[in-house]
């Protein structure tokens, strides 16, 4: 038998097999697993980071079509999305091309009286290289109902807006059970 550490060590692909052990079989309990095989065995409701780009023509139509940050599956089972952390960065605005919005913007669960993180009106309006960490508003949530970024009124535009936003989001889904 060959020494274990002897072995090179490499990043996994999906393709790759392991070996694993069968405890339901007698016999030959050996069989292998392809990696990715092993992933998929993994529950949905750990921990994620997203890193998404909100573009100019995303940002300029807030106020009517909110920007899906978190797509929450909609069905059984039911599931709620708890959002941990989200740090937010303006790109592009400048004094001849921007996007100026008249009103805070928020991330939030789209639902009826919704927990929230607040991205005041400056910092969506701000013409320097701006990381923001929102705090959060408790609030209630529903059953599958998505994570968005919206505006209550429409941005407008100077120029030809170049503007665009990068959300980091740290989330967990949870799936309820009845």
């Amino acid at each position: 038998m060959a020494i274990i550490n002897s072995y090179p060590t490499v990043a996994p692909a999906d393709s790759d097999l392991v070996l694993i052990t069968d405890t339901s079989v007698e016999g030959n309990p050996t069989k292998t697993a392809s990696v990715g095989s092993i992933l998929s065995l993994a529950d949905s409701s750990y921990i994620k980071s997203d890193k998404i780009q909100v573009t100019a023509a995303e940002l300029k139509t807030l106020h009517t079509t909110p920007k899906v940050l978190v797509d929450v599956t909609v069905g059984n089972p039911k599931e709620i999305c708890q959002v941990y952390s989200v740090v937010l960065e303006v790109n592009g605005n400048s004094v001849a091309n921007n996007l100026v919005f008249p009103n805070d913007l928020t991330i939030q669960s789209n639902n009826a009286s919704p927990w929230s993180y607040v991205i005041p009106q400056a910092t969506a309006n701000s013409q320097l290289i701006t990381y923001y960490v929102p705090s959060l508003t408790a609030g209630t949530t529903n059953f599958d109902t998505d994570v968005v970024l919206s505006s209550a009124g429409a941005a407008v535009e100077t120029g030809t807006a170049t503007t665009s936003m990068t959300v980091w989001i740290t989330y967990r889904i949870y799936n309820i059970l009845d």
